[in-house]
């Protein structure tokens, strides 16, 4: 029989065997279609599902084609089955006709059920083994593998959420059947990691008091609050209040179980209602399966919860977009629409670096960028916002609005300010930030002139960012900007030293024999191909005069969409001579020949696209012209001296721009190197991607194996003792 497994990294098996599902497309494809069993999925949301995160390719029918041809054979090889899997082709798209049992998703879902219809009816030890079979077949996230490579379907979550669920209900009906010994590891475990589900911590206390650790199940619920309020800005519910009150009060309900009754983390009602002022909170409650009733705002005051607020370190941003009123090719409606398109626009680039848009009166927004677990470097993703938005209005004038129709003023402060959150009554977290810092960050905007970005001296200094400024002290207008990796440096490259051994013995290659050579690095998120990236950087970095090096990551288009292109561009020159919008057209033409050197006249006519026009770029260009521009540019560049090109996130640029990098390593008698990282997508985009060219190389990076704590620290001992020799 064929078992589908999603409960972790998916896996079809057959007869206990493995069957090879390769391609990350293909195994979406299978994915997407098992979370919507024996119904048709139309052709159209599978594109959308598939490249979510970006523009689909002009072939995605046909790549979702191959990867229902390619299932369709390996779902033949087990055709033997008395009730096979069957994958079909029905309008509008495909349907995938598959048994309950042979989902391990479906049978969790089954399991679940019937547990909890157990558990309501009072059935506590058959409701424990039924929920506890269902949490058995969780191998680890769902769908893990697809999750890694950038697959966050909204039914993911869902799911997992439906996992915490299923648990706190086995817990439940443990408890009941008075097994709380047995279940505590496992209690104190799944609240560390899920430290904001008060459900799961009140168990937890139960358990706890139960096992007669009193002192610890008090401690559970303050570290539950302290993180609640933290985090949330808000305080425990009613139920988890109960719990608390009646263990401080050692009330005997809670020493009590009954299987027809099972106890329920919800506190009864008090009595008599009781008016409950800031400083004190009402009677203490008892766990009992009555509901409480429900609380109702006083009159005249609001149902939102009340605000807690701190002080955090972050980067405030404020950005003034001025339609300008004595341009004569607008009228009022064409111009407040304007307003609306950019203020648009703003949030969509400021959500995709991370950030958040806490105001907007007019055209003025405040922004606010925070360090947080995936985004520590709150000061680069707010300097490289600005820098792509106001990129972004370069390619939108002569286009979306006319030429010197609108204009951009921003400012970038940062240090700690007061931020406040605090929860709506519809269930919404909402964020303001107040305090000097906001106050500095106006009286700046103040001070910046027409497209102008000016940052305080804490933005231009801080850690892992480059940016480059001039200006006052006071003042400093910003020209361009790029993430540096100290911390990368310092750090232990582990187990990927042949691979660096390898790029490094390429460009000694290109640079004895005047060849171009294209490597692409490819694997799946986490690989580390980014960190291989940077430690190359460094190295060429470091050798002078002999290598110059640019490095550019491909910008997500999923709020960019083609203007991506034009920030690769615009991050390339800026890496290549500091070239920014701010420039005027001879000071553009000044840095191109001082880092150029000589240019034909030739050269010079065919480069002038790249050239802006004004304070602000107009990029009325096509695209192709400015790649076509840039490609030459670097030709030349790399003529005069060995040319290090780093592109970091390729899967994710446009087909235009991918030609153009197959089209620079086309040419001979350059000594030039394009070392690109990207996903397996990339590949199932273009199949022959650099099979065109004689000097491509394709370097697959596995994933690295897991290593004990005593594998790393000897890398880093090695990696210590190389910066000490100089070595690196």
């Amino acid at each position: 029989m064929v078992e589908f497994r999603m409960l972790g990294p998916l896996e079809m098996v057959h007869d206990g065997r493995s069957q090879d599902l390769r391609g990350v497309k293909q195994r979406a494809t299978l994915a997407y279609l098992l979370l919507r069993p024996n119904r048709a999925v139309p052709t159209s949301e599978l594109i959308s599902a598939l490249w979510e995160t970006q523009d689909p390719p002009q072939t995605a029918r046909k790549i979702i084609q191959n990867a229902v041809w390619n299932l369709r054979r390996t779902l033949d090889t087990c055709s033997t089955d008395p009730d096979p899997v069957r994958l079909r082709t029905q309008e509008p798209g495909y349907v995938l006709y598959v048994g309950t049992e042979q989902v391990d998703l479906l049978r969790f879902q089954r399991l679940a059920g019937e547990g909890r219809a157990l558990l309501v009816g009072g059935k506590a030890e058959s409701a424990e083994r039924a929920l506890k079979e269902a949490l058995s077949l969780w191998r680890g996230p769902l769908l893990a593998d697809l999750a890694e490579a950038g697959m966050l379907w909204p039914e993911l979550a869902s799911i997992q959420n439906t996992r915490l669920d299923v648990a706190e209900d086995y817990y439940d009906a443990a408890l009941s059947g008075g097994h709380h010994h047995s279940v505590l590891s496992g209690l104190e475990t799944l609240s560390e990691t899920e430290p904001l589900r008060e459900r799961l911590s009140g168990q937890l206390m139960l358990a706890l008091y139960r096992c007669g650790r009193q002192a610890d199940a008090l401690h559970v619920y303050q570290r539950v609050r302290g993180t609640l309020i933290e985090e949330l800005g808000l305080e425990p519910g009613r139920e988890l209040r109960g719990i608390q009150q009646a263990i401080l009060a050692h009330d005997p309900a809670l020493m009590t179980w009954d299987c027809s009754d099972p106890v329920r983390l919800s506190p009864a009602a008090p009595e008599e209602p009781a008016v409950r002022t800031p400083d004190r909170e009402g009677p203490a409650t008892t766990p009992a399966t009555a509901a409480p009733a429900p609380e109702t705002a006083e009159p005249g005051r609001s149902a939102d919860t009340p605000s807690m607020s701190r002080y955090y370190e972050t980067s405030v941003v404020m950005i003034r977009l001025k339609v300008h009123p004595d341009c004569q090719l607008l009228d009022a409606e064409r111009a407040d629409m304007i307003r609306l398109y950019m203020t648009d626009t703003v949030r969509e680039v400021v959500e995709c670096y991370g950030g958040n848009v806490t105001a907007a009166i007019g055209t003025t927004v405040l922004a606010l960028f925070e360090p947080g677990e995936k985004h520590r470097d709150h000061v680069g993703r707010a300097s490289h916002m600005l820098l792509n938005l106001r990129e972004i209005l370069a390619a939108d004038e002569g286009t979306v609005f006319p030429v010197g129709a609108l204009t951009l003023n921003a400012a970038v402060c940062s240090g700690a300010a007061v931020i406040s959150r605090h929860e709506t009554h519809d269930g919404n977290v909402r964020t303001m930030v107040l305090g000097q810092l906001v106050e500095r960050c106006e009286e700046l905007l103040a001070t910046a002139g027409s497209n102008e970005i000016v940052v305080d001296e804490s933005t231009r200094s801080a850690p892992n960012t480059t940016v480059l400024v001039a200006g006052s002290d006071q003042c400093r207008r910003v020209l361009t900007a790029r993430w540096e990796y100290p911390e990368c440096h310092e750090g232990a490259l582990v187990d990927r030293d042949h691979e660096l051994e390898l790029l490094e013995g390429m460009i000694r290659w290109v640079q004895h024999r005047h060849t171009p050579k294209l490597v692409t690095l490819l694997g799946g998120a986490g690989v580390g191909k980014t960190r291989l990236l940077v430690e190359l950087q460094h190295r060429a970095g470091l050798k002078g005069e002999d290598t110059r090096v640019l490095a550019v990551q491909v910008p997500s288009p999923r709020s960019l969409g083609a203007r991506a292109t034009d920030i690769v561009i615009a991050g390339l020159l800026a890496e290549f001579c500091g070239l920014n919008p701010h420039d005027t057209r001879d000071e553009a033409r000044e840095k191109l020949r001082r880092c150029a050197g000589e240019l034909s006249a030739d050269d010079e006519e065919a480069l002038t696209v790249l050239l802006p026009p004004g304070p602000l770029p107009a990029k009325g260009e096509s695209c192709p012209d400015r790649l076509a521009a840039l490609v030459r540019l670097l030709r030349h560049a790399a003529r005069e001296r060995t040319l290090l090109l780093l592109l970091d996130d390729l899967h994710r640029a446009h087909d235009d721009l991918l030609g153009a990098i197959e089209e620079l390593v086309g040419t001979g008698d350059l000594t030039l190197v394009v070392v690109t990282g990207a996903q397996e997508e990339l590949l199932e985009r273009r199949p022959s991607w650099g099979g065109a060219q004689g000097h491509a190389l394709t370097l697959t990076l596995a994933p690295l194996p897991t290593l004990t704590l005593s594998d790393y620290e000897h890398a880093l001992e090695e990696r210590r003792a190389e910066l000490a020799d100089g070595r690196v």
